[in-house]
């Protein structure tokens, strides 16, 4: 009898937790640690919501890589931010960016960007954000639900020299880096979620919030190799 219970409760979790043969320990126990915080706070759960990457499918971003995409992303979220041009330009020059995508570089060079390109731009300071915790000078992530404030964001790396920066940045491992994606993966299904069926947003969740932590996440994972202009952010 006591055989019959437990293979009908291991039936019940396969089925709401279906794993297949190439899945490794590590996506599942992931995976299931970002259903635990979920579930403490409220927050509804796909189950079926696939594993991300295992650490042996993933090439993950460089010291460099990562150094010479947040100091673009200081620079056009400032602009963004409505700084004026003189204070972007000075921010470029102070810490030689020169690591501009296309598409921000087209947003540097206008003069008079529109106010939704600003608007997009200036929520890359919560993509910068997470690439200064990926480097080591953010304690942690906290929970998705507002928006960084100006000091969190710039006092970090502002008044450091750019090599001084690079130095003593210390990245974040591949587990860290992981367990961040796939736990913001499920948070972006949750709000895309709630927003396609006209509901509140779960636990006070911040959609941009999300959408901006899950971009820079993708990209430092190495999301389907692409470029950061492409990253996508599929749930």
């Amino acid at each position: 009898m006591f055989d019959w219970l437990k293979k009908k409760s291991a039936s019940k979790e396969a089925e709401a937790f279906p794993v297949h043969e190439s899945v490794t320990q590590s996506q599942i126990d992931r995976k299931k640690r970002s259903i635990a915080t979920l579930k403490s706070g409220g927050i509804p759960v796909l189950n079926t919501l696939p594993f991300i990457e295992d650490e042996a499918e993933v090439t993950f971003r460089s010291l460099k890589e990562l150094s010479n995409r947040m100091y673009a992303l200081a620079a056009v979220s400032d602009k963004g931010c409505g700084a004026p041009e003189d204070i972007v330009e000075k921010i470029i020059q102070e810490f030689s960016v020169d690591s501009f995508t296309p598409a921000e570089q087209n947003f540097i060079d206008d003069p008079e960007p529109s106010y939704h390109q600003r608007v997009q731009f200036a929520w890359r300071s919560e993509a910068l954000y997470v690439l200064t915790w990926a480097l080591g000078y953010v304690d942690e992530l906290p929970y998705p639900d507002e928006a960084q404030t100006s000091k969190d964001i710039w006092e970090p790396f502002a008044r450091l020299k750019r090599e001084e920066f690079e130095a003593n940045a210390k990245l974040r491992t591949a587990s860290e880096l992981l367990d961040e994606a796939d736990l913001i993966y499920r948070y972006h299904w949750a709000v895309t979620d709630a927003r396609l069926n006209g509901r509140p947003m779960p636990g006070s969740l911040n959609q941009s919030v999300v959408l901006e932590r899950q971009y820079a996440l993708n990209w430092l994972v190495g999301y389907m190799g692409q470029s950061w202009d492409d990253v996508s952010t599929d749930t």
